[in-house]
């Protein structure tokens, strides 16, 4: 089946397509059910109890990173599944324990040692759940490489329906944090189980030492890239933690969570379009490659400036009803950091375009530099700016994020021959005024509204924005139908 595939490019784009829409089924469950359990989680527990959460859950997520190792990737690319899928299972059983048994040494130091009992047993709980998490990536690649897509959407939505009835029930039976990391461990064994059961697989131990060279070799690139992005996303939490206070790292926390909500709907959608046209567009004997990935490029980016300006724009302006609705009026310090960080990502949104474009054109080694030199820039600015405040330190973000983005569409251009001219252009004539018009309007919401509930004045602001932009899009669209085509 996987030739006749292969052989025919209008099947395997069929294919394509259908693996896309399960994965993203199940992403949108996966963000669905993560969103209940946080809003839900803000109800309940204090700034200190999070940020306590949020700095013990980075170290266990490290840990992870490190434990799965390039084995469910290497399972993807093998030509010799059957035998590699009980080596690679077995590498990863043994690196999942020696990562579960570090995890466990460090919080046994952290009570007896340094006294911080609550730390120590967040961390224990991670452990365990790093011992599964790396045992079901092998199962996730075994998946992948047999091209069952549908299996593995459910398999990870059943883990997500168990992790959430899980936690919820902890939440609400007042175990605190720990109760959000007991939901990661039912999560994560809900998905082992039912690996096991629909594959029909239970690993043999095998081990080739020869074979295992080669497979820390492959997985020493894909662990380091993993680290410093790792290093990138949560270095501002770790950072405020520890100079500020676990309040503080609770608000900043909470606002970057809220703030990725946007990000990951964005991201993951636009990575996988990314690679569906310009992928064809390399292979477009007609127009040639240059010009094909210049014009799918183009679009890509003008529909995705479009669709991110209203959003992070519209977030940001309503942070504070936002906050105070979904997470309770506890959280307010966490509003202005919201509005921050949404600057930041709408500066950030032209990256998730860079890998692909790297990768089709045939310059994909570029990439670890620029990560590189982003999360350098990112950790600096951190570090310089954490003594004046968390809001100071949001803002030398928004800073580095103009630098790093600067990069990006500086490779875009020299390597992909992006026309960012053509870019900009088609953002000024479609996204400038409605933007504008939208800000106005979200604004200008609260001091008409006058002393409206929370809710009330979230639901007016979101409408009324929603419908201002829509209408003006719908204006400048039809205005440049009658010209030649912006895009």
């Amino acid at each position: 089946m996987s030739k006749i595939v292969s052989s025919n490019p209008q099947l395997r784009g069929r294919v394509a397509l259908h693996a896309a829409a399960w994965l993203s089924v199940s992403r949108f469950v996966s963000q669905l059910s993560q969103l209940a359990i946080f809003f839900y989680a803000m109800r309940v527990l204090l700034p200190e109890d999070f940020g306590l959460y949020a700095v013990v859950s980075s170290f266990g997520i490290l840990a992870t990173i490190i434990g799965e190792g390039g084995w469910a990737q290497y399972l993807m690319k093998t030509q010799n599944l059957r035998d590699d899928f009980d080596h690679l299972a077995t590498i990863g059983l043994l690196s999942g324990v020696l990562a579960s048994i570090s995890g466990m040494t460090a919080s046994l130091l952290l009570w007896k040692y340094w006294g911080l009992p609550e730390a120590a047993g967040l961390l224990a709980l991670f452990s365990c759940w790093t011992l599964l998490s790396v045992a079901s990536s092998v199962f996730e690649g075994y998946f992948v490489a047999t091209g069952k897509f549908k299996r593995q959407a459910w398999i990870r939505i059943s883990g997500e329906i168990a992790g959430f009835l899980v936690t919820i029930v902890g939440l609400a039976q007042g175990y605190g944090s720990p109760a959000l990391v007991h939901g990661r461990i039912a999560s994560q064994l809900a998905i082992l189980l039912l690996s096991l059961q629909t594959s029909r697989r239970f690993p043999r131990a095998a081990f080739d030492f020869e074979k295992s060279l080669v497979l820390l070799h492959f997985a020493k690139h894909i662990v380091a890239s993993r680290v410093v992005v790792f290093i990138g996303s949560y270095s501002g939490t770790l950072i405020v933690g520890n100079s500020m206070g676990l309040v503080e790292a609770g608000y900043y926390r909470a606002a970057e969570r809220l703030v990725s909500a946007i990000s990951e709907c964005l991201g993951e959608p636009t990575k996988t379009l990314a690679w569906r046209y310009f992928v064809p567009a390399r292979e477009n004997v007609d127009l040639g490659m240059e010009i094909a990935v210049k014009q799918a490029s183009v679009k890509l980016l003008t529909v995705l400036l479009l669709v991110g300006a209203p959003s992070f724009l519209g977030l940001g302006l309503v942070a504070p009803s936002a906050v105070e609705v979904f997470l309770g009026h506890a959280w307010l310090p966490a509003a202005p950091i919201v509005t921050i960080l949404c600057v930041r990502q709408f500066v950030l949104l032209p990256g998730y375009v860079t890998e692909p474009l790297l990768t089709v054109t045939g310059h994909v080694g570029k990439r670890l530099n620029l990560t590189l030199l982003s999360v350098g820039a990112l950790l600096f600015a951190a570090l310089a700016s954490a003594p004046y405040g968390v809001t100071a330190m949001t803002i030398s973000q928004c800073g580095v994020a103009g630098f790093v983005i600067t990069l990006s569409i500086r490779a875009q251009k020299k390597y992909a021959h992006v026309d960012w001219a053509a870019v900009g252009r088609n953002f000024a004539t479609f996204g400038f005024v409605p933007a504008l018009a939208l800000t106005i309007v979200v604004a200008m919401v609260p001091v008409l509204a006058g002393r409206l509930l929370p809710i009330h004045t979230l639901a007016l602001q979101v409408g009324a924005g929603a419908l201002t932009f829509s209408a003006v899009s719908a204006v400048l669209f039809r205005l440049a139908r009658s010209s030649p085509s912006k895009l």
